[in-house]
């Protein structure tokens, strides 16, 4: 997801890396899983922040995956929130200009900061770097992401699929 300076999603892309990223060995753009975290502005719910499913997955193809212009389409197969979650689960197919066919699951969970007491001595936090932490950021929620993409060709088993869908429905925001 794009999210603005304000943590609302932007209709302008970013620089976002992931935090995490696995292929296939010597590389493979065509096949990996990713994990992002994104910190956002304080909201209630997955809805307040992204809209409606359906909506929410139009919106991140039609100005990040596939723009106009940018001779990639889209097919959506699904866009659903979880019962009683905070995640939307969305699944489409990418057609690339070289050809190729990208079969993408993804899951985008909002996780709300942990609650806590009256700050003490022994709560200061510091960042990776020595920094001491931002108590507002760190107290902000978290747009936490997983995608997982696939070349849509004869490697694309059904094995594969159950084993996909596996990883996918095991997105928990704990």
């Amino acid at each position: 997801w794009d999210l603005n300076s304000d943590g609302i999603p932007s209709e302008k892309p970013s620089n976002v890396i992931p935090d995490a990223a696995f292929g296939p060995p010597k590389g493979g753009k065509y096949e990996n899983l990713s994990v992002v975290k994104q910190r956002v502005l304080p909201v209630k719910s997955i809805v307040a922040l992204l809209g409606e499913p359906q909506q929410a997955l139009e919106r991140l193809l039609s100005t990040s995956i596939a723009p106009e212009g940018s001779g990639k389409k889209a097919v959506i197969i699904g866009a659903k929130k979880r019962q009683g979650e905070e995640i939307y689960e969305f699944e489409y197919v990418l057609d690339l200009p070289n050809g190729r066919r990208i079969h993408t699951w993804s899951n985008a969970g909002l996780k709300q900061p942990k609650t806590r007491g009256p700050p003490s001595y022994a709560d200061t936090s510091f960042d990776r770097y020595g920094r001491k932490g931002n108590e507002e950021a760190d107290n902000a929620p978290e747009l936490i992401t997983m995608t997982l993409v696939t070349p849509e060709d004869e490697s694309l088993t059904s094995k594969k699929i159950a084993m996909i869908t596996r990883i996918s429905q095991g997105f928990k925001l704990s």
